[in-house]
């Protein structure tokens, strides 16, 4: 019978973790390598005009949104929908008062115009998403961005992104 001694078991055992550490660093390499970024989740778009223009559509709740602002650094003009289906909308006042310049309200703004309607902040109502990114374009200068994070699961439409998308585009 043959025993391994204390050196040839370390041994061993190093070579061991060492070859099962090389194939968790390459399985690990491979997965993150095949990812793709979440789409309609700050996916920019393009710029347009000097406004760069940023699909958030998959925020469908407040907090989504606002870690949508927390992350946001100069001009920038929100697209929102106005259902505001129980959302906590007042949860944003701070990241709006720093962070956004104007509101672009698809359909009803009354909730948006009575949680953000101050000296700060512009609140313009649209029609439809075609019609909010027109607005948006119109409200922004070179060098700010234009954001659809609607914050709410409301819209009928579960493309709504690419109807986004295709409504910057369409500017071109």
């Amino acid at each position: 019978m043959y025993f391994l001694d204390d050196n040839s078991i370390t041994t061993k055992a190093e070579h061991d973790r060492d070859m099962l550490l090389q194939i968790r660093k390459e399985n690990i390499k491979k997965s993150f390598c095949g990812l793709e970024l979440a789409g309609h989740r700050r996916q920019y778009i393009d710029t347009i005009n000097g406004v760069a223009y940023y699909d958030d559509s998959k925020a469908e709740c407040v907090d989504a949104t606002w870690f949508t602002f927390d992350t946001v650094i100069g001009q920038t003009i929100w697209i929102a929908d106005g259902k505001c289906n129980g959302g906590r909308y007042d949860e944003l006042r701070e990241k709006v008062e720093s962070n956004i310049n104007a509101i672009v309200c698809i359909g009803n703004d009354k909730k948006i115009k009575s949680l953000f309607n101050d000296n700060t902040t512009n609140i313009v109502k649209a029609e439809n998403i075609g019609d909010a990114v027109k607005k948006a374009a119109s409200l922004a200068e070179a060098g700010s961005l234009v954001i659809f994070s609607p914050s709410t699961r409301t819209f009928a439409s579960k493309n709504i992104g690419d109807t986004f998308r295709n409504e910057v585009m369409k500017m071109k």
